[in-house]
């Protein structure tokens, strides 16, 4: 079985779904583990999914994205993480779906399948084998062939192979009808405790009889069990709460330093049973008064000989963590006294709720939240309990399951209390942040925490200034800068009445001042707001804390509004170094701060300081962000390329295209973004004289301007009339023509007869019409045009003199040849003029020789001074 899936390893070609199915302890776990830990280095993402429900299955695709797609993906919803999963950015990946038993769950719109990567599904339901990309990736586990058995206790007891000790071990294998994994547990006991086959089926049998019609693999965990002592056992009751899979050993630890009492909200009264779960938790862990390394390896020795669990660490962490059969958590469950279940229950509720604290082990403890909330059922969770993890929920980006939770809390708080509580403000924020900043629902929330607080604790009150300032925020994303700065003034001025002027939370709301100030165009408020900010966070904070180094880009970022360029970028280069030395170059904060400085440089026309910053930052972005968030940067490098001089065309349009190509595969031909980057492209092939493949992609955009419907609309016109622009450069004015006709039947629809934008086009389909020597339709509609134009000089004297210059162009052909030639030669012949120009000033700073020539050097020799001289000329020339 295992080689059948070794076969499948190396084959990368498309994502492919083998579907495993059997009996509980049939190895189902056991042959997809093995297979995910021999083949690790074939994947560049190995993912382990919870499949009890869906739930927990968005739970983890969630994490394993935000985890694993950079900063673009760090509040990935469950959309975007399969959009992740199923990219090619995500790489090839290998996904793990256990024990996906539930008849009712709908798995196919919860798979990744994308261009490449395996996912492995373990179910006991056969019918899920229809998943499996082909007939033979179902793979169907059944109980052992009693050879089979035999073999396997004979290996796992290292007894003797002889005919006594394997008619022995086939007594036992019956006993236990082949199970696999009760066969494995058999055999390891019987070599721990040094039992033979005899003896250890008389105990089995001893056990087996006490609940008539359980699993027979319960009578084999039992004698392990019964070698244990009492609080490691109790440890797997604690257990049987969690998910059965990944629990932290760390969280213990950080628990225990907090004596199992850390409370994130109060907001009802705890019953007995809280006092009971901590010292059933301190008779756990803290039996000579503390949890420290000497107990934990106690417990992992014991546990591990029994083999009734695992610990061992994930492949992108150092800390162990906790594994458990399926059977063996069942087990460990149903072997709690029912009268003390509610107790085990709360005492891994309060394990879990005091862990938490600790941020980088958050993210891990998602699945058991996830499990103690299901099992609600058997004991009710306190609702300060039921708080805290919406919370957890709420900062892992799971907005809608911690809706959920405070709902729950809600409704319990209003069977307590009267609207007036206090308990309800603290519910309304709460409930606030589970909503985007612009939802209408999280200001009234807010608003109401804001009232609930003044009501009860006054105006100045810590947790009334910290609504409001929450509340100010939510107004500024809105737009409602007013309001914003309103109550920023309130927090500031109730900050000082408590004598907190150099507090960090005051700096912390001037700072959110300056931001309103900046969207409010309120330039100079918000430099002395910045300002004030930066002097304060940098007094209380560590330089290289993100807050100074994000005030500071603040900072930066209004300086460069005000011009003061210069200073700007002292304040960029400053948090660019230190976000360098301190974080990651890949780090948020590091890559804003370069793109900063680089935008700062282009302000400034220090194009090779943006090209030296942007170049290399590109790759970052695009690891970091994803390839659309990187487009920026890359769009903002193309600027830089077509700044400096001469321009970097070809390295322009060589990029350009690929930002046009990342548009299109995310977002289609017809997105706005996708078009606008299409366009810049027309006009840089343009420059390069590359007409054909401009002509290209403007028909390109223009299928997507007409829409479905194919009608010529507005937008479609501007598209047609670039088009036939490049056709009149290249003499195929029929073809030119054809269009501008079109295009001026549209605009007489749109906007009329006698409008300045229908006369312009009449003007320029004139311009057609006389080089195809029609003179007296140019000269019809010239001077329609310039009918039209007369009644409004106002606005346009420009158009109307150049509809007086067409019309005497008709009157005198032989001027009109003259600047017919002039115009042709122009943009060339000034091309060079500049080119020429540019080198010769560049020679003129340095000590070269007169007469040499190396255009690598911009060296101009006097045979280039002689061209300069006799273009400008002609240049004149053709003036007079």
């Amino acid at each position: 079985m295992v080689e059948e899936l070794n076969s499948i390893a190396g084959d990368q070609t498309a994502t492919r779904v083998i579907v495993i199915t059997g009996t509980p302890g049939a190895g189902k776990t056991w042959l997809a583990t093995r297979f995910s830990q021999v083949h690790y280095s074939f994947f560049s993402h190995v993912c382990f999914v919870d499949g009890q429900s869906e739930a927990t299955i968005k739970a983890d695709l969630m994490h394993h994205a935000r985890s694993k797609g950079g900063m673009v993906y760090s509040q990935a919803t469950f959309k975007d993480a399969l959009g992740f999963f199923r990219s090619d950015r995500s790489g090839s990946c290998l996904f793990f779906y256990d024990n996906v038993d539930r008849g009712d769950l709908d798995l196919v719109k919860l798979l990744p399948i994308g261009r490449q990567g395996l996912i492995i599904v373990t179910s006991r339901d056969r019918l899920k084998g229809e998943l499996a990309s082909e007939p033979h990736l179902h793979i169907e586990l059944d109980v052992m062939t009693e050879d089979e058995a035999v073999e396997t206790i004979s290996q796992t007891s290292r007894l003797p192979n002889s005919t006594e000790n394997r008619v022995a071990a086939l007594a036992v294998a019956r006993e236990l009808g082949c199970l696999p994994v009760a066969l494995a547990q058999a055999g390891i006991s019987m070599f721990r405790c040094g039992y033979s086959g005899e003896r250890y089926l008389a105990l089995y049998r001893t056990h087996r009889d006490r609940i008539p019609g359980e699993d027979k693999a319960y009578g084999a965990f039992d004698i392990s069990g019964q070698r244990l002592p009492r609080h490691f056992l109790d440890f797997l009751h604690l257990m049987s709460f969690m998910h059965h899979s990944n629990f932290p050993m760390e969280a213990i630890s950080l628990a225990a330093e907090w004596g199992f009492e850390v409370e994130l909200f109060q907001l009802a009264p705890r019953e007995p049973i809280y006092e009971e779960s901590i010292d059933l938790l301190k008779s756990i862990f803290c039996r000579n008064g503390q949890w420290d390394e000497r107990s934990q390896s106690q417990m992992v020795m014991a546990i591990r000989n029994c083999s009734l669990g695992t610990f061992a660490p994930l492949p992108d962490s150092e800390s162990l963590f906790f594994h458990m059969h399926p059977l063996i958590h069942k087990w460990s469950m149903d072997r709690i006294p029912i009268h003390k279940r509610s107790l085990f229950k709360e005492a891994a509720t309060r394990l879990v709720a005091c862990a938490i604290k600790n941020l980088p082990i958050r993210i891990r403890l998602l699945s058991h939240i996830d499990s103690l909330l299901w099992y609600s059922a058997i004991a009710p969770m306190h609702v300060n309990d039921r708080a805290a993890f919406g919370k957890m929920l709420r900062k892992a980006g799971r907005l809608e399951d911690a809706q959920g939770v405070w709902v729950t809390v809600r409704d319990e708080l209003e069977s307590r209390y009267d609207p007036i509580h206090i308990s309800f403000a603290t519910l309304n924020l709460e409930m606030a942040l589970t909503l985007e900043k612009g939802s209408p629902q999280r200001r009234i929330w807010e608003e109401g925490a804001v009232e609930l607080y003044e009501l009860v604790y006054g105006d100045t009150h810590m947790k009334t200034l910290h609504a409001k300032r929450s509340l100010a925020e939510t107004c500024q994303s809105v737009g409602d800068h007013e309001t914003a700065a309103k109550l920023l003034q309130s927090v500031l001025e109730g900050l000082e009445q408590q004598d907190a002027g150099s507090h960090l939370e005051v700096y912390r709301v001037i700072r959110i001042a300056a931001s309103v100030a900046f969207q409010q165009e309120e330039y100079n408020d918000a430099r002395n707001f910045g300002e004030r900010a930066l002097r304060g966070l940098s007094s209380i904070l560590p330089a290289h804390d993100r807050e100074v180094l994000r005030a500071s880009a603040e900072l930066a970022r209004t300086y460069s509004q005000l011009e003061l360029y210069a200073d700007a970028e002292l304040l960029q280069k400053d948090v660019l170094k230190t976000a360098k030395a301190t974080l990651k170059e890949s780090d948020e904060v590091t890559l804003r701060a370069t793109m900063a400085l680089a935008e700062t440089h282009v302000s400034r026309k220090q194009y090779t300081e943006a090209t030296q910053l942007l170049e290399p930052a590109i790759a970052l972005f695009q690891e970091v962000y994803g390839e659309v968030r990187a487009t920026e940067t890359m769009i903002l490098l193309v600027k830089v390329y077509m700044s400096q001089f001469p321009p970097r065309l070809s390295e322009a349009i060589e990029l350009q295209k690929q930002v046009v190509n990342i548009l299109i595969e995310n977002f289609g031909e017809d997105h706005t973004l996708a078009l606008m980057e299409m366009e810049y492209l027309v006009e840089f092939y343009e420059k390069q004289n590359r007409l054909r493949e401009a002509e290209d992609l403007l028909r390109q955009i223009l299928k997507s301007r007409r829409g479905q419907d194919k009608k010529t609309n507005i937008e479609a016109c501007k598209v047609m009339r670039n088009i036939a622009k490049i056709q009149y450069n290249q003499r195929r004015y029929e073809d030119a023509m054809c269009l501008e006709v079109e295009c001026l039947d549209a605009y007489i629809e749109e906007y009329g007869s006698n409008s300045a934008r229908t006369a312009n086009m009449k003007l320029s389909l004139a311009a057609t019409f006389y080089q195809l020597e029609n003179k007296a339709q140019a000269k019809a509609l010239a001077e329609e045009a310039a009918a039209v134009f007369v009644e409004d000089l106002e606005n346009c004297a420009e158009d109307y003199q150049k509809a007086l210059a067409f019309l005497d162009q008709i009157q005198n052909p032989v001027k009109n040849q003259v600047k017919m030639v002039y115009q042709e030669f122009k943009e060339p012949i000034m091309t060079e003029l500049d080119i020429l120009k540019y080198k010769w000033h560049r020679s003129r700073s340095g000590d070269y020789h007169r007469d040499r020539v190396d255009d690598g050097d911009g060296i101009v020799s006097q045979v280039e001074m002689t061209l300069i001289k006799g273009m400008s000329n002609v240049l004149g020339f053709f003036r007079k």
